[in-house]
């Protein structure tokens, strides 16, 4: 993971090129929505705070749990990770991209 070249935001911030499966969080009980198919996503960069996202629809949720679905990261010992994230905001950039970013609550892995 790379450093980001212009870092504007107070975290520091960190290349993360990964594949990741994202499953709703349920509101009510605080877990992985049981019946949800994951949506995967990659990750563009990280901090110990926040995320960024690349997807190829838009989220239609706020509460999130991201697992690795990458071999890569099975390989650099974070083939574990899951993330719990509220996310904050969803860009459309083009026919079929979007991007989202938010801030992480929980990790069960160092971030950052």
């Amino acid at each position: 993971m790379g450093t980001c070249a212009h870092e504007r935001r107070g975290a520091d911030r960190r290349e993360f090129s990964y594949r990741l499966a994202l499953t709703p969080i349920n509101e009510a009980t605080g877990k992985p929505a049981a019946d949800a198919e994951p949506t995967y996503v990659v990750g563009r960069d990280v901090s110990a705070r926040g995320i960024g996202l690349e997807h190829t629809e838009a989220l239609p949720y706020r509460r999130v749990r991201m697992r690795a679905a990458d071999p890569r990261l099975e390989e650099i010992g974070l083939g574990g990770l899951q993330i719990d994230v509220t996310l904050r905001w969803c860009r459309f950039v083009g026919p079929g991209r979007y991007e989202s970013g938010g801030r992480v609550t929980r990790s069960n892995l160092p971030l950052g």
